[in-house]
């Protein structure tokens, strides 16, 4: 996350403290798997012009999620890199 005067921006709206991470992940594979769900059992291929359409939604909001796990590990690495730089100022001393 990063911060603007002192208050926490969302880097991804999936990332906001209404959602959990653990739900995040798998809002992908729920969508897909309503739209597999909803393409076989619609009758006579009616299901078929949403299930195409939102096909792709599925691809983004993958993406989504990778790109929010990406910038966390990116604010991980930079963190733990602060906390050496420091450890390392500290013995230096």
């Amino acid at each position: 996350m990063k911060t603007t005067s002192g208050a926490a921006v969302p880097v991804c709206p999936i990332e906001s403290p209404r959602w959990s991470i653990k739900v995040a992940i798998w809002t992908p594979a729920a969508f897909c798997a309503f739209l597999s769900i909803m393409k076989m059992f619609a009758p006579n291929d009616t299901g078929a012009p949403a299930f195409y359409s939102f096909l792709p939604m599925c691809f983004f909001f993958a993406g989504g999620v990778h790109f929010m796990l990406l910038k966390r590990i990116e604010a991980m690495e930079a963190a733990l890199g602060d906390a050496a730089g420091q450890e390392a100022e500290a013995t230096d001393a």
